[in-house]
């Protein structure tokens, strides 16, 4: 059971936001190497994602829903499932 859950969340919530990130560095002021390595540590980052989502399934689910609608911000769905894995925009990060 503990697989299928994982997979569920992998197929709805980790390769969603992995493919957002992917497809909009520019809009979320990434450069192509931070955009890799939050890509990587939403890859590494599996056994607190699935905790993190396991523990809530209602959430988990509501962000899910949110993420394949494009109702939510890539960086707030970060915090809420992986808050490891959240990134300031370079362009931000340069300002401040």
């Amino acid at each position: 059971m503990e697989g299928f859950v994982f997979a569920l969340i992998s197929f709805f919530i980790i390769g969603p936001l992995q493919q957002t990130v992917e497809n909009n560095i520019e809009e979320m002021g990434l450069t192509q190497q931070s955009a890799r390595q939050v890509v990587q540590c939403l890859s590494e980052d599996y056994q607190e994602i699935y905790q993190r989502a396991a523990s809530d399934i209602w959430r988990t689910a509501t962000i899910a829903f949110t993420l394949w609608t494009g109702m939510v911000d890539a960086n707030d769905a970060l915090e809420s499932i992986a808050p490891s894995c959240t990134f300031v925009p370079d362009d931000k990060a340069v300002e401040s």
